[in-house]
């Protein structure tokens, strides 16, 4: 019962900082910035695109958080129809949210808001006329080469980007990553990979097809040295200090987080805030 409402009262609080009308720290009269509680709103986060509620339930990792929110859909044709509430879900699990630095609300709502808006998106994105279907990425993966091939060129470019690879055990490959003088021994850092052929072959449908070793370059290039695993979550790799799904990233990057939102290229509003009235929808 006491962890109950321990998570009762986060999410409550959660909820206050998300939905909070006059974040302190940000102008009136321009409203897209970012206020003291870290939230970045150049992406329209409060106005465009909204929390309207949170629900606490089970996920596959888990307990999660589904989150209801609201859009400012301009009625254009060009968009299609797209609903005016949509659904997206961020994680809750406790031991997660420790290790990833989000133990308190105050912390963890710069990234809820992130993923509600990267949710807004996909929301847009879905029900917009000329949207990639599911047919096409389909049609992508029949091109794709046989599995023993697929599974090999993963080796290669492990291989290639990082240095030795090995399949230790199915479906979980350790890499030794060489230094900057492209040196490589026993003493080497290990980066050990953790994908499943299906999962591999989903990867280089949706993300690396056509360029795996720059794909993998990124991946395996500058990053926290706790970040020693590469494991597969939604529907593609991501660097984990852990084996264990879901992934927390490396502590160097945990500072960094209230100030992702303002480098990532784009924005997903439906009302572009500095655009010119005829500019075209994002």
């Amino acid at each position: 019962m006491a962890e109950a409402a321990e998570v009762a009262a986060y999410v409550a609080r959660l909820l206050a900082i998300l939905t909070n009308p006059n974040p302190t720290g940000i102008a009136a009269d321009d409203p897209y910035g970012q206020a003291d509680d870290g939230i970045d709103r150049s992406n329209g986060f409060g106005r465009d695109v909204w929390v309207e509620s949170l629900q606490v339930v089970d996920g596959e990792h888990g307990a999660e958080l589904e989150v209801t929110f609201g859009l400012a859909v301009p009625p254009d044709d060009m968009w299609g129809t797209v609903p005016d509430k949509g659904v997206g879900r961020v994680l809750l699990e406790r031991e997660w949210r420790e290790l990833s630095g989000y133990a308190s609300p105050a912390d963890y709502a710069p990234y809820v808001a992130r993923e509600i808006e990267m949710a807004a998106s996909s929301h847009v994105q879905s029900h917009r006329r000329g949207t990639i279907s599911s047919t096409s990425r389909e049609t992508t993966r029949r091109a794709l080469p046989a599995r023993q091939v697929q599974w090999q060129m993963l080796i290669d470019g492990l291989t290639v980007e990082g240095g030795p690879s090995v399949e230790v055990s199915p479906g979980r490959i350790d890499v030794r990553i060489a230094d900057e003088d492209d040196h490589v021994d026993a003493s080497s850092p290990v980066v050990t990979v953790i994908v499943t052929p299906d999962q591999w072959e989903a990867v280089l449908a949706d993300h690396a097809w056509g360029n795996v070793e720059m794909y993998l370059a990124e991946l395996l290039g500058p990053r926290d040295p706790d970040e020693r695993f590469l494991v597969f979550y939604r529907g593609d790799l991501v660097r984990s200090i852990r084996a264990e799904l879901p992934p927390v990233h490396g502590a160097a990057r945990r500072p960094q987080a209230h100030r992702v939102a303002a480098t990532r290229p784009g924005g997903w509003y439906a009302v572009a805030p500095h655009s010119s009235p005829d500019a075209t929808p994002p």
